[in-house]
């Protein structure tokens, strides 16, 4: 693989996660309710908790986006 390549997939990767990540946090953002109720439904949380969890996965997966997509296309970007 080449570095353009490699440069063209980890841009397209960053692309398509962060649009991934945000239907996500405009899914949680506008059926909250729904969401915490079905969790609830099989796993015996507090409601609190409920969200606390999606939040804390939702930023991770945010982070993680960051440091294996956008991190290396820029690095990428740097030494072309």
């Amino acid at each position: 693989m080449t570095m353009e390549q490699l440069s063209a997939f980890l841009g397209w990767m960053t692309v398509l996660n962060i649009a991934w990540l945000s239907l996500a946090w405009l899914f949680v953002w506008l059926r909250r309710p729904w969401i915490t109720a079905l969790v609830r439904h099989f796993i015996p949380l507090e409601e609190a908790e409920v969200e606390r969890s999606y939040f804390r996965w939702l930023i991770c997966y945010e982070l993680g986006i960051y440091l294996f997509n956008l991190m290396p296309w820029l690095a990428l970007q740097i030494i072309r």
